[in-house]
C-alpha cells in the first residue's frame, strides 16, 4: 500500500525552520527532514557557552504577549525548562543609564528634569502634532511619541542598528516594532511594573533554561 504522506525538506534549523517542521509533524501531516549547516540548531536565536555562562547570538526575547497558539506550543515543548525571567535592560538617555522598559522610580531619579518635562509637553501636544506628506518610520514615531524620545533614543537606535536614516525605513517597521503609540501608553506600561498594577508577566519574558 503506497504511503501518501508528503515528504518535505526544510533548509535551516532556525526559529522559522523548526516551527515549520514542528507544525507539519505534530499532526502527522508530513514526513519532514531539516537540514542545517551549523553544528547546532537555533539560527540567530541559538545560544553558546562562554566560561560556563549561556550567551545569545542575538538579542531575542520571547514575550508573554506573543500569539497564544505559538506560546502554547513553546510551553508544550519546553515544559519546566521555559522560565519567566525579569528584564534587566538598560538604555543610555541624557548621559544616564536607566532601566528599559522604563520604571517609574528609576526614571524619576535618573532622567534629567528637562527631559522629563519635555516628555510631558510632547504628550500634551500630541493631538496637535501631525506630519505632512507620506507616512514613514520617522513620521510615525514623531507623531506618536513626540520629538524628545524620538530624537534622543529611537532615531539614534535606528542609525546604529540599521545604518540608515529613520526617514528611509518603511512605516510598517515602526508600527510592528514600536508597541507604545504615545507617551501616555509608555507611562501606563511603566505603571504595570509596580506591585498591584500589573500581572506577573509585566516586565518579564520567557527564556529557555539552557539558552
Amino acid at each position: 500500500m503506497p504511503n501518501d504522506t508528503p515528504r518535505i525538506t526544510i533548509l535551516g534549523a532556525g526559529p522559522a525552520g523548526i516551527a515549520c517542521a514542528y507544525a507539519l509533524t505534530k499532526d502527522g501531516r508530513a514526513d519532514v527532514s531539516v537540514i542545517e549547516r551549523a553544528p547546532v540548531a537555533g539560527g540567530n536565536a541559538a545560544s553558546f557557552q562562554a566560561e560556563g555562562i549561556w550567551c545569545d547570538f542575538g538579542s531575542h526575547r520571547f514575550h508573554p504577549a506573543s500569539d497564544p497558539d505559538v506560546l502554547a506550543d513553546v510551553k508544550d515543548l519546553l515544559g519546566k525548562d521555559l522560565l519567566l525571567q525579569p528584564r534587566h535592560g538598560r538604555i543610555r538617555l541624557g548621559g544616564k543609564w536607566i532601566h528599559f522598559p522604563l520604571k517609574p522610580l528609576d526614571a524619576l531619579l535618573h532622567l534629567p528634569k528637562k527631559f522629563g518635562f519635555s516628555l510631558v509637553f510632547d504628550s500634551l501636544a500630541k493631538p496637535f502634532r501631525r506630519s505632512s506628506g507620506e507616512r514613514t518610520f520617522s513620521s510615525v514615531l514623531y507623531d506618536g511619541l513626540g520629538p524628545t524620545i524620538s530624537e534622543s533614543f529611537y532615531f539614534p537606535y535606528v542609525r546604529k542598528l540599521w545604518g540608515l536614516e529613520p526617514e528611509k525605513l518603511a512605516v510598517t517597521l515602526a508600527e510592528r516594532r514600536i508597541s507604545s503609540g504615545s507617551v501616555g501608553k509608555i507611562l501606563k506600561k511603566m505603571l504595570r511594573t509596580l506591585p498591584g498594577f500589573g500581572d506577573e508577566t509585566a516586565g518579564r519574558f520567557f527564556y529557555p533554561r539552557r539558552g
